[in-house]
């Protein structure tokens, strides 16, 4: 009898720890794949990431319904409302007639889970019955993770078929030739432009003639080794090394959130190194709230604040999936002194 009432002591312990690492796994999952579908959103996201986040999302999702299955059997009651919310089941990006269609089978869920904990520990009622409760619920539980999992892959073909025809709505309209559009300006905003023309005149030539602009070097006295670099691409590295952008985004993971006011960060591109001295560090809960607060041109001179959203929040994504074991939080503005 001891021995009997041990072991069940000892799987309950067991479903539990599964269920609780389930949790936190797809936890983590569903973070992956809101930002992969937050940057297919917003134009500058890759396909292959969201694919890649839905499978890890929808292996989590399995899991957790096997895991849900176990520990119910061993204890008889789990809290479902804290999964069986709108963000878990992402129904902000899907169409009405599928939220209501995942809304039916929810609710036969809970039916189902309802009549199975209330018959449990009845005496007066036979086991076969408790069983065959049980399994209704369990099946009830695969097929809403199955209809949440296809309803999210379609969801994502649509993403994906739209930001490709943003794509070609934008190539059609680039290559059109635009009208007379400094009639009407003033003389002010003739010479902005000049001014712009001639910058963008001049990065032309230095990428023509296959040079990069020279960094500056680290001052003596400063142990590089000590320094944390940022990766950026070539047209980037231009940009700053040329003084054209002052605030570099940086996911917020450890290393980046203890820069200072005047520590050196360096800018790298390849084997070139930019280092640079910080001038401020803020800190944003999102992408969003960083380019509603920071000046738009500070960040990057030549794109809208819409498509620096969606580069930021690009590149987001892509950091956390490439580093999910980093505690990452936010994301910082670094401004760089002059």
């Amino acid at each position: 009898m001891l021995e009997s009432q041990g072991q069940d002591e000892f799987e309950h312990e067991e479903a539990r720890s599964s269920f609780r690492e389930a949790g936190r796994e797809i936890k983590w999952a569903a973070q992956h794949y809101h930002r992969a579908r937050a940057a297919i959103q917003s134009g500058y996201g890759s396909p292959h990431d969201l694919k890649r986040s839905h499978q890890a999302w929808r292996l989590c999702l399995m899991e957790w319904v096997q895991a849900c299955i176990r520990y119910v059997e061993a204890s008889g009651r789990v809290d479902l409302s804290t999964y069986l919310n709108e963000r878990n089941e992402l129904s902000s990006f899907a169409p009405l007639a599928a939220t209501q269609e995942l809304a039916e089978v929810r609710q036969s869920l809970v039916d189902s889970y309802r009549d199975y904990t209330r018959i449990r520990h009845r005496e007066d009622v036979p086991s076969d019955k408790k069983a065959k409760a049980w399994r209704a619920w369990g099946e009830n539980l695969v097929l809403w993770s199955r209809l949440l999992s296809d309803r999210a892959y379609s969801d994502d073909n649509r993403l994906i078929g739209k930001m490709d025809d943003n794509d070609l709505v934008g190539a059609v309209m680039s290559s059109e030739q635009p009208a007379d559009q400094e009639s009407g300006l003033t003389s002010e905003a003739r010479r902005v432009i000049e001014i712009s023309n001639r910058r963008e005149r001049e990065r032309n030539r230095v990428v023509r003639a296959g040079e990069l602009p020279k960094g500056k070097p680290l001052p003596l006295g400063r142990d590089p080794r000590s320094i944390m670099s940022i990766n950026v691409d070539e047209r980037t590295y231009r940009l700053i090394v040329n003084g054209h952008i002052s605030i570099v985004a940086e996911a917020g993971h450890r290393d980046v959130r203890r820069l200072r006011a005047g520590s050196y960060v360096g800018i790298c591109y390849g084997r070139e190194i930019h280092y640079c001295k910080v001038q401020r560090v803020t800190a944003y809960a999102s992408p969003d709230a960083l380019v509603k607060t920071e000046v738009a041109r500070l960040l990057d001179p030549e794109r809208t604040a819409l498509q620096i959203l969606g580069e930021i929040t690009r590149r987001l994504a892509s950091f956390c999936t490439r580093y999910p074991h980093l505690d990452v939080r936010g994301v910082l503005a670094i401004e760089l002194a002059g």
